[in-house]
């Protein structure tokens, strides 16, 4: 399914903020600190060292991009956002955003590599709806979406619709 529902908004960012290397955060966000390093987060270390940020070429450009879980500075939540540094302006796209409701520290990203892979419905946990592959073929790195022991899918860069899609790879 396109993941363009998700998307709850785009936002252009300066050249200026590029050129400094850093990537500007979405109004009302931050980067986890150590401090958020709690419950899943801390469990994770040894396996996900960051299981609030996944690096990969994700859209082909050869430019690395970048998936992080950003935490809500304006009281409980956090949101999935996802930097495709092109060669202009970066663009952050909004994934995900939670109130609250789930932790952070519940929630990951990690690179999946380039590959074939079943998914949930063609594994024949459910029906798969019309749009929903069975297989998924990944002609380059993906991000795995992920609550802790439950459910992920995998957004992955489409070069066709030149969008990030979202497959559901478990429930």
């Amino acid at each position: 399914m396109p993941i363009s529902p998700w998307i709850t908004g785009a936002l252009f960012l300066s050249a200026m903020a590029a050129a400094s290397g850093r990537q500007p955060l979405p109004a009302g966000y931050r980067f986890p600190t150590d401090a958020d390093r709690t419950q899943e987060w801390a469990a994770s270390r040894k396996p996900t060292p960051t299981p609030f940020h996944a690096r990969a070429d994700f859209d082909g450009d050869g430019r690395e991009d970048d998936a992080w879980i950003l935490i809500s500075t304006q009281g409980p939540g956090w949101g999935l956002f996802v930097y495709l540094n092109s060669s202009s302006d970066p663009l952050a796209l909004a994934l995900d955003r939670n109130r609250g409701d789930v932790r952070a520290q519940a929630m990951g990203v990690r690179v999946v590599p380039k590959g074939t892979y079943r998914t949930g419905c063609g594994k024949g946990d459910w029906r798969c709806d019309q749009d929903e592959p069975k297989v998924l073929r990944l002609k380059r790195p993906a991000i795995d979406y992920f609550k802790f022991e439950g459910t992920h899918s995998y957004i992955w860069w489409d070069a066709r619709t030149r969008k990030l899609r979202q497959t559901r790879m478990s429930d």
